[in-house]
């Protein structure tokens, strides 16, 4: 998984053609590449185009106050990728 800080080829799985078994086979890897790469985080999802991870890992105890963490999925140059919601331009891709 890289960094990358720039969002000019990030397409979001929504805006695609893609199928969905195609969009559910990206989802997939795309959810489980950023479990085992953030063990201390519970990762959840509505559906496919939005990931959603919590700052506690799932079973512990949730605090009374915390932050959650959106990223919307999709493809940057080809790859797997999370776009992060909030508007930092942060994008995850999962080569």
């Amino acid at each position: 998984m890289i960094n990358a800080r720039k969002d000019k080829q990030f397409i979001p799985l929504s805006k695609t053609d893609l199928s969905d078994e195609e969009v559910m086979d990206i989802y997939g890897m795309i959810r489980f590449a950023f479990e085992q790469n953030h063990p201390d985080n519970m990762v959840d999802a509505s559906d496919a185009y939005v990931l959603t991870v919590f700052p506690f890992k799932r079973g512990n105890t949730v605090p009374d106050n915390y932050d959650v963490v959106n990223y919307e999925t999709g493809l940057f140059d080809g790859e797997p990728a999370l776009h992060k919601v909030d508007g930092e331009n942060e994008i995850l891709v999962f080569d």
